[in-house]
């Protein structure tokens, strides 16, 4: 029995939102705020690695299919790399609530960029369930936030962050709908097998020409050993998406979809950092956030 992809998009939002939580807890050492490249190349090794193991069980890698369109996998790969990295920099200057709901915009250009170049589109009913979610999600966001603007232009730290989120949230809708493009017409094990293995080299790359100046950090196991996990859970979150985007094949729907992580972080950071400030009220827009989310899978 083939498994649904909103099973697939429901995992890869747990482990998005795990990801966001590793994300902060190594960006906001202060020791690490210019270490983003080092913490890139760890990182992307490990999902490479764990790319490798998973790649038996699903098979179909073909180098010929991946030279006809190697073009469009160093595109992706490159835009990844560097979108992630632009992530980092935004939780070095952000909280994790703020830097998380401004990477929603990623679902807003993922559908135009969509729209604009495969011509997708989504239904009434899956647009009525996307209106429900997404001003739940921005509502946890708001209850997050221990001030009462969540959008604040005069703070030029937070200023930095938005700008990095938004270039970030930008290069992934880009990555992702080239990597929707990708896997129309390769197996998802040669898109592992070539696609990550070219995000590892780009993220070595990006890390020897611009990021040398944080080499002590290799010497710092506990560091290491923070990104390790991260590239873990990385590769389970790009994992996830890739399988929920081959069967859908609708990158609009998937992308908006995985912004339900946002109210898996404000539920685990109650239950796992104990920030439990409008905890209830949190939970009653998860609530409504899953009936936006039946609504949409309905279709």
């Amino acid at each position: 029995m083939q498994i649904s992809w909103q099973v697939f998009i429901m995992l890869h939002a747990l482990f998005s939102a795990l990801q966001a939580l590793q994300f902060r807890a190594i960006a906001r050492d202060k020791k690490l705020r210019r270490a983003g490249l080092a913490i890139n190349a760890i990182a992307f090794s490990t999902l490479y690695v764990c790319g490798l193991i998973i790649l038996p069980l699903i098979g179909g890698v073909s180098f010929s299919n991946f030279t006809a369109i190697w073009p469009l996998f160093l595109a992706s790969s490159a835009l990844f790399v560097f979108a992630l990295y632009l992530m980092y920099k935004a939780f070095t200057h952000l909280e994790s609530a703020t830097a998380t709901v401004l990477g929603t915009s990623s679902a807003l250009f993922t559908i135009i960029i969509a729209g604009v170049f495969y011509d997708e589109r989504l239904s009434t009913t899956q647009v009525l369930g996307i209106a429900i979610v997404l001003p739940c999600i921005w509502y946890v966001l708001l209850l997050a936030k221990r001030s009462h603007k969540l959008i604040d232009f005069k703070d030029h730290n937070w200023l930095h962050g938005f700008w990095f989120m938004i270039a970030s949230s930008l290069c992934l809708a880009f990555a992702h709908v080239i990597e929707k493009d990708i896997l129309s017409q390769v197996e998802v094990g040669t898109y592992i097998a070539f696609g990550w293995l070219l995000q590892v080299g780009f993220a070595w790359l990006f890390y020897f020409v611009f990021g040398r100046h944080a080499k002590k950090i290799f010497a710092k196991q506990k560091t290491v050993r923070s990104a390790m996990q991260l590239g873990a859970v990385r590769a389970a979150t790009g994992f996830f998406f890739i399988l929920a985007l081959d069967i859908s094949n609708n990158v609009s729907l998937v992308t908006v979809i995985a912004n339900f992580r946002i109210v898996i972080v404000a539920i685990l950071a109650g239950v796992l950092l104990g920030e439990r400030r409008f905890y209830y009220k949190k939970i009653a827009a998860s609530a409504i956030s899953v009936i936006g989310l039946s609504i949409i899978f309905w279709n």
